[in-house]
């Protein structure tokens, strides 16, 4: 198993690098249910899965139910975890599938959050982090998952077309769509240039 995640030398070299990605034995612990082993990988990648799940949801007992989930399942899944990239891009991803198979779940049994807390956004005071965040509340669905995928979590049009099932020129289409609605709504930020 460690071999098919490892992949090249180099890139078991690199692992060995980063202290952020775990080793091949770490992850092969995990697949046989080692306790210890996942409370290691919890440590590391359990922080960027919660804010994942959160800023996709935007709630936060969702997005915990979603980390726990994705935790609870990862001794299981991780087998489908290849090496070919992070295993930390590979968990986010896994993190982004599970929050928008709950929202359309919840959307189906029409659930309403009553508390929310913000993500923090770099480089933005906070009226206009809230101001932000609100505007991104506002949009509809399928441009807001967009913009968090894209412009907050950092994945591809082409990783976004997976999840989403929809070709990549539609989530392009959709982030152009959105990033012009949250100009409409936010205007400039204070702490932007121009």
């Amino acid at each position: 198993m460690s071999a098919q995640r490892g992949g090249t030398a180099a890139g078991s070299a690199d692992r060995g690098l980063n202290p952020a990605e775990p080793a091949s034995h770490t992850l092969d612990r995990v697949a046989v249910g080692d306790p210890s082993a996942l409370a290691q990988i919890y440590e590391t990648h359990g922080p960027g899965a919660y804010q994942t799940a959160f800023r996709i949801t935007g709630s936060v007992p969702d997005a915990q139910d979603i980390v726990q989930d994705l935790f609870i399942a990862l001794p299981e899944a991780i087998g489908t975890f290849r090496g070919e990239g992070s295993f930390g891009s590979w968990l986010r991803s896994c993190t982004a599938r599970q929050a928008l198979l709950h929202l359309r779940t919840r959307r189906r049994r029409h659930e309403v959050d009553l508390v929310a807390d913000g993500p923090r956004v770099a480089g933005v005071s906070e009226l206009d982090r809230i101001e932000l965040e609100e505007a991104l509340h506002r949009l509809p669905h399928a441009l807001r998952v967009v913009v968090i995928l894209r412009d907050v979590e950092g994945f591809s049009h082409e990783d976004i077309a997976r999840m989403l099932s929809i070709t990549p020129s539609a989530s392009r289409m959709r982030l152009m769509r959105a990033r012009q609605k949250l100009r409409d709504l936010v205007g400039p930020l204070t702490g932007e240039a121009g």
